[in-house]
């Protein structure tokens, strides 16, 4: 499954975050609030339930609330791609199926639901660039393939 996506974009870079958008002394260097209240919105205008995005220590997560388990984006700036125009966004879990108490859930539909939305939205906005998907697997390991 292609959980991870990077991607460039002008209109979302934040060379100079505002207080709170970075993360102070932990990750200086990390941003995304401005990505993830567009992807918040973006998701919501199609059909997407999702809930108010949260800082974490790595960028911001964006929960998607009408899933059966937890489900989330992850968000934030990417400088492999470009120090200043360059974001990162994965989906949560990366698996095709997680456990809870006793049970196995089945994530693939809801995980390619929101992906499928994800990747609509990124194509069809002329202000986002070089979009690339990775499995989870390919972005750990480095072997990332578009």
């Amino acid at each position: 499954m292609r959980t991870h996506v990077q991607f460039r974009s002008a209109k979302l870079a934040s060379t100079t975050p505002a207080p709170d958008e970075a993360f102070g002394e932990n990750n200086p260097g990390i941003w995304g609030r401005r990505l993830a209240e567009y992807l918040r919105d973006q998701l919501r205008s199609h059909g997407v339930k999702t809930g108010e995005e949260v800082a974490e220590d790595w960028g911001w997560l964006v929960p998607i609330d009408d899933a059966p388990f937890k489900l989330y984006l992850g968000c934030a700036n990417y400088a492999e791609v470009d120090d200043d125009e360059g974001y990162l966004v994965f989906v949560q879990p990366d698996t095709p199926t997680i456990r809870r108490w006793f049970k196995t859930i089945d994530t693939r539909a809801d995980i390619a639901r929101v992906v499928g939305v994800l990747e609509k939205v990124l194509v069809e906005d002329p202000d986002i660039s070089e979009v690339t998907w990775f499995t989870a697997d390919e972005f750990r390991s480095g072997k990332k393939e578009g």
